[in-house]
């Protein structure tokens, strides 16, 4: 990770590490590969990237104006281990561990942040105290990003290891970023809920073909849905959302919603969707169950299990 952007800044930059086994006396050399992140796709709560790129422009003493660009976002874990998984990995993998990503970003406090990439060499890693003067937290572990530095007007000190945090532009720089929301560290994973989640799903199914309207319904017959999308066919569904693993008693909620939403005169409910991160064995048959028997109108139940990572919202 340290030397990602060097080993790539030119293609004449190269680091060889020579290895010798004491035991088989077998030698040879390896040639460092630089590692990189993977990172979600989609949007947040808001219909905001999580994986976001700007360039950040601030003015010196002498009246010009300095760039930095400020990459950040949230990591994949999942793609990103099996990527750097050791099996497969093209090339040398240090540590116990199954993948060699591992030893860098752990998804813990101590590896969240922003890292200071400074002409190519990764100055300081894991930084979120010294750039906005706030605490770490298990809200960021997911949250990685980088501070990248290229025109030297912005100063290191004396020995080149770090920014010098005293110099002007860093001081602009810093402010900017605490200044803009937009440039704060991202929150993820427990810290969202539910009702982010369905503001996002809701837009997703706004989006979609033949969707007619989307809407939070209230009030039928004394039921309140989190959901409840209306396509040009005249056909209904009822969504209920979960933000972790789908019980037993929300299917119990999904088969109330269908039962008191089927009374009103101007009921087109074709399914009912229950949305989560994962659903048990005993849910899953709950809903296989309830979906062989009918209703107080001798329709069938329609109830449908559909993931988060459906609309890619986990």
């Amino acid at each position: 990770m340290t030397y990602r952007h060097y080993l790539q800044k030119t293609d004449r930059n190269h680091i060889i590490i020579d290895w010798e086994d004491k035991v088989t006396n077998d030698s040879g050399e390896a040639s460092v590969k630089p590692i990189y992140p993977e990172f979600k796709t989609g949007e947040d709560e808001n219909g905001n990237e999580w994986y976001r790129s700007d360039d950040i422009v601030v003015e010196g003493e002498d009246g010009n104006q300095y760039s930095a660009k400020y990459k950040r976002g949230i990591v994949d874990w999942e793609a990103t281990w099996e990527k750097y998984e050791r099996d497969s990995y093209d090339g040398i993998a240090t540590g116990e561990g199954d993948s060699p990503f591992r030893i860098y970003y752990q998804k813990t406090q101590a590896t969240q942040g922003i890292d200071i990439v400074y002409n190519g060499r990764t100055l300081k890693t894991g930084l979120i105290e010294k750039v906005w003067d706030r605490p770490t937290h298990n809200q960021f572990n997911d949250f990685v990003g980088e501070i990248i530095i290229s025109d030297e007007a912005f100063e290191t000190v004396n020995n080149k290891v770090d920014i010098n945090d005293n110099s002007i532009l860093w001081l602009e720089l810093k402010e900017n970023l605490n200044q803009e929301e937009w440039y704060e560290p991202i929150k993820y994973g427990r810290t969202e809920k539910e009702a982010g989640i369905k503001q996002r799903l809701r837009r997703k199914l706004e989006a979609q073909m033949a969707t007619e309207n989307v809407r939070a319904e209230k009030g039928f017959d004394g039921v309140d849905v989190d959901l409840l999308q209306e396509f040009e066919e005249d056909y209904e569904y009822i969504y209920e959302v979960k933000r972790s693993n789908a019980n037993p008693i929300d299917v119990y909620q999904c088969v109330m919603y269908w039962d008191a939403y089927s009374r009103t005169d101007d009921s087109n409910l074709s399914k009912v969707i229950l949305v989560a991160r994962s659903i048990g064995d005993n849910a899953a048959s709950m809903v296989d169950r309830w979906n062989n028997r009918q209703d107080e109108y001798g329709d069938e139940y329609n109830i449908e299990f559909q993931p988060l990572s459906e609309y890619d919202l986990d």
